[in-house]
């Protein structure tokens, strides 16, 4: 096993980010090793050995190695998927897992460990959330899920009815359960406040990551008239209580969404133009024509 996939290239903890430990796919099984990887965008690589599965958030897939099975469903079930689609997460989620026998592969490696790495849906930064430090449960925001051990459990979180169409992000969300590790996005500079018991902490719904079972959570009103109806930041405010850990993004998604949305060209009748997209000039797909063409 190469010695770099011992070492966290990420962030566990912001004061910690160099983190020398084996990420648990599943509790039956050897620990397999996993690294994350870039600065402002990071990747996550995971390490799979026989046995081992490894559940993410469908169409995150950078590659995987040969040997390496792919496996999409709806994770338990159609209740389960509808409950993932209320917490911003797909429909389906892809199993990542060896090939039941070992063999050797055309390029003559053999194939009893395997890797697969993913991406995010946008530039964010990947955080390693060990359940057993939160007391086998964290809470986090919309759509926060990437990857993690296939024994975890995705559920809705509310804290109050229709709330969360007036806050950003909103106030629906998901909340991680079971045993492994989960590894969960973020925008932006990411922020750990450790809140003592019976301290509070207002966060707009938008800059919130994820945070510890065990901290107490509303809703309450921004206040102000002018803050109503002038702010930009929302009607409601999350207050979130301790004892607990939280962690906090300095970018926002809706924010981010607002900005390009405000930089577009707009029509006669007020609508943003989209943007021409010429194919090979940096705008994505560049047609059907292979790599160096």
């Amino acid at each position: 096993m190469p010695q770099n996939f011992l070492r966290w290239r990420g962030t566990h903890a912001p004061d910690n980010p160099n983190l020398t430990e084996k990420f648990q796919c599943t509790t039956s099984t050897l620990p397999c090793a996993a690294k994350i990887e870039g600065n402002e965008t990071q990747v996550l690589t995971v390490e799979l050995q026989r046995g081992q599965r490894l559940r993410a958030e469908a169409g995150n897939l950078i590659y995987m190695t040969e040997g390496v099975v792919m496996d999409t469903s709806t994770g338990g079930g159609v209740g389960k998927a509808l409950s993932r689609v209320i917490t911003g997460q797909s429909v389906m989620v892809t199993d990542f897992f060896l090939e039941p026998t070992s063999r050797r592969t055309s390029s003559g490696h053999d194939s009893r460990v395997g890797q697969v790495c993913l991406g995010t849906s946008m530039p964010a930064k990947i955080l390693r959330l060990p359940l057993a430090d939160f007391g086998g449960s964290v809470v986090c925001q919309r759509g926060a899920f990437l990857a993690g051990s296939d024994t975890i459990d995705i559920s809705t979180e509310v804290t109050r009815p229709m709330a969360g169409l007036f806050g950003g992000e909103g106030f629906v969300l998901q909340r991680l359960s079971g045993e492994g590790d989960a590894f969960v996005s973020a925008c932006g500079h990411v922020m750990r406040r450790d809140l003592k018991s019976g301290e509070v902490l207002r966060v707009t719904a938008g800059s919130l990551v994820c945070f510890s079972s065990t901290v107490d959570y509303g809703v309450t009103t921004a206040g102000g008239l002018k803050n109503i109806v002038f702010g930009t930041d929302g009607v409601f405010l999350a207050t979130l209580t301790g004892p607990g850990t939280v962690y906090l993004q300095g970018m926002p998604f809706d924010r981010l969404v607002r900005a390009i949305g405000k930089a577009l060209p707009q029509n006669a009748s007020g609508m943003p133009v989209p943007p021409i997209i010429i194919p090979g000039m940096g705008g994505g797909d560049s047609g059907n024509a292979p790599p160096g063409t």
